[in-house]
């Protein structure tokens, strides 16, 4: 039987551990994401001594199993799928090694993570021309890091943010879920967040976590879109300390040329 429980906080680094060096560079697969999503997603998790079980809930699909990590996909999807027999129960799985075995792709949904070379990324000429342009017209801007102190400032600029884009109850939920975890454990997972402050106040967010020698962009929000460039700029400047890539789900950097793209596809049903 698999013992699932709710995913928490001392779960993160354990998965962690477990999986930062298998290079999986996709979201769904950063133990940081599943924790600061967990009211969306509701993931659940079951350390077995050689496999790590994880399901999660999927837009309108419920107890969406992941791909088994540690174990053959083949052994661990049989594993499942008895489970789901003596349950009496359907179920769905998002799988990374895709096609695999005789599984027959129920619904071509698809997560995908674009990966960019930090470097790249730092020397694009247009950016660094709009982020010199908003230096100058914004002479008492600057940059910080992120402190929890700042809690009561972040949260006005999002929800300043939200009245600005008018955010639909999906996303607007989903993001500021996000950023109440981001601030209540910023020192725990380590979080590496950059805010921009102009004229005493924030105008742009950036945050994100570390695995390998990948930096996971979670969160990106910008008042003034002639920030964005600035804020990329100085926030991958600062993930070099600390990685070669930058991975991101985010469109804001579709202008810039991918380093490699990853998938995994939902949903086959079990």
């Amino acid at each position: 039987m698999i013992n699932f429980h709710k995913y928490g906080f001392l779960d993160v680094k354990r998965l962690t551990n477990l999986v930062e060096e298998k290079n999986f560079w996709l979201y769904i697969f950063n133990p940081v994401w599943l924790f600061i999503h967990n009211e969306l997603y509701n993931p659940q998790i079951c350390f077995e001594n050689n496999a790590i079980f994880i399901k999660i809930d999927f837009m309108d699909l419920k107890n969406v199993y992941i791909e088994p990590i540690g174990i053959k996909p083949l052994d661990g999807i049989e594993i499942i799928k008895n489970e789901l027999r003596n349950q009496n129960l359907d179920a769905n799985l998002i799988c990374y090694s895709y096609p695999i075995g005789n599984l027959v792709l129920y619904e071509n949904q698809f997560f995908q993570t674009k990966v960019f070379a930090l470097e790249e990324i730092i020397a694009n000429k247009k950016s660094r021309r709009n982020a010199k342009k908003f230096i100058k017209a914004h002479k008492s801007s600057y940059l910080k890091k992120m402190k929890k102190d700042d809690f009561k400032d972040v949260i006005e600029f999002f929800q300043e943010y939200n009245l600005k884009n008018q955010l639909d109850h999906f996303n607007y939920f989903k993001t500021l879920n996000s950023l109440n975890l981001i601030l209540q454990h910023l020192y725990e997972l380590d979080f590496k967040a950059m805010l921009v402050i102009d004229d005493s106040k924030i105008i742009g967010l950036a945050v994100g976590n570390v695995i390998s020698n990948t930096m996971y962009l979670d969160l990106l929000l910008c008042l003034d879109e002639k920030a964005v460039d600035y804020l990329i700029i100085e926030f991958c400047k600062n993930a070099l300390l600390y990685s070669r890539y930058i991975a991101s789900e985010t469109s804001l950097l579709d202008k810039y040329k991918e380093y490699k793209i990853e998938k995994c596809y939902t949903t086959f049903r079990l």
